[in-house]
């Protein structure tokens, strides 16, 4: 606690009052320690939203209130509604999540956290400082947390809380410095949405500046770099689908090139990946930009004969997606499920959207169940290892209690086996 609070600090955060600039970085330690918490089964704990969430949620809301129209705020102050927007969505408060990331979202501007854009300065070559840079972690940590919030088909409607990334975008530094006491064990989210803004050294090497254009494979991404990247590609399937809603029916000619760049990075990501815990949130991105693209066809998919999906073209292109999307979701599902059986791994690394995807994968497999009847025991099996993702979500992560995996099995499945 004392290395948080009189360590390595950003110039930013010494242009507010030495007392908030305490009271907040005390915030951030509990949010830290809040945010890791495991919720367990309902044979251990069950944290969740019990008076320690409440109180920081009170104290949160007043700092953010009074930085509005006060003080300067401070990066811990960031940090802060980043973690408890991850826990707030974690746990299956999503909406709220959604209202805690737009009110942090001004406080980042106050404090100049915006994306980098590549050439800014003229000079395409020119390095970021330490400063700049991990202003550019901070960012990406925000928005990437928004795609999680926005994976939830109820809150598509919402504006984005922050601005698309450009093809000139950089993508975060993968080795940037950080204080040791502000890791988190949950990679690919609370890792990198609680980057320390410590004192700038000189530069960063040019060679690492990579945009949002490289494509996944080409060559070695870090774990973060990767979260940023599939990200975006999840952010514009979303925005495809902002501008498609109007439309009875969606046009493939509008996302061509969106799917070729999923499933390419898909397949190198499932290449290039052993640890394949560290990797869903990935995943979980790629897999879910997948379902934005192609969802609204699954309405007019169950409402039509096999014949007549065979000869429609689009329905054929959606229908293999919808196929393609599925079976990548269940075959790393069939990976990392029994490596838990092991006492050697922990659920608290799991990360929050890869639960998200297995609810858009059961509804998916209960529709081709009934287009395909001859598939249902297939379509059950996998189905089945689904659920056991969310079981064993559950331990990490309320969203997928007993409550959600109830839900989805009444209301979704209607009947089917489990």
């Amino acid at each position: 606690m004392d290395h948080q609070t009189t360590g390595q600090k950003s110039q930013s955060s010494h242009t507010g009052s030495p007392e908030l600039a305490s009271k907040e970085s005390a915030l951030l330690v509990v949010l830290m320690n809040l945010t890791i918490r495991m919720r367990l089964t309902d044979a251990g704990e069950q944290h969740m939203f019990d008076e320690t969430y409440r109180t920081v949620k009170r104290i949160l809301a007043l700092l953010l209130m009074v930085c509005a129209d006060g003080p300067h705020p401070t990066v811990e102050l960031v940090q802060c509604g980043a973690l408890m927007a991850l826990y707030e969505y974690g746990h299956g408060e999503i909406e709220t999540a959604y209202q805690t990331l737009s009110q942090t979202a001004p406080v980042a501007r106050v404090l100049g956290i915006f994306a980098t854009q590549k050439g800014e300065s003229g000079i395409d070559d020119v390095p970021l400082t330490l400063q700049e840079e991990q202003q550019n972690c901070l960012w990406w940590g925000l928005f990437i947390l928004e795609q999680f919030i926005l994976q939830d088909d109820a809150m598509r409607h919402l504006p984005f809380v922050f601005e698309s990334p450009s093809r000139t975008t950089l993508l975060p530094e993968s080795q940037v410095q950080v204080d040791p006491l502000v890791m988190s064990p949950t990679p690919g989210t609370a890792t990198h949405l609680i980057t320390n803004l410590s004192s700038p050294r000189p530069t960063l090497p040019s060679a690492r500046l990579l945009t949002t254009d490289i494509e996944v494979g080409s060559q070695k991404l870090g774990s973060f770099q990767l979260s940023a990247k599939t990200a975006s590609i999840f952010h514009r399937a979303l925005r495809i689908d902002k501008e498609r809603r109007l439309n009875e029916k969606p046009l493939l000619s509008a996302f061509n090139d969106l799917d070729n760049e999923i499933r390419i990075a898909t397949k190198n990501l499932l290449e290039q990946s052993l640890d394949w815990e560290t990797k869903l949130d990935c995943f979980a991105m790629l897999i879910g930009a997948l379902f934005v693209l192609y969802t609204p066809f699954l309405s007019i998919l169950e409402h039509s004969t096999p014949a007549a999906i065979e000869s429609d073209p689009d329905l054929a292109v959606a229908l293999t997606a919808l196929r393609f999307a599925c079976k990548m979701s269940t075959e790393i599902s069939c990976k990392v499920n029994p490596a838990f059986d092991t006492t050697s791994r922990s659920p608290a690394i799991l990360c929050a959207p890869a639960g998200a995807s297995c609810y858009r994968v059961i509804l998916a497999y209960a529709c081709l169940s009934r287009i395909f009847p001859d598939e249902y025991d297939v379509c059950q099996k996998a189905i089945r290892e689904k659920f056991e993702s969310l079981w064993l979500f559950s331990f990490r992560w309320g969203f997928a209690g007993m409550f959600g995996l109830h839900r989805l099995r009444h209301e979704i499945l209607d009947n089917a086996a489990y």
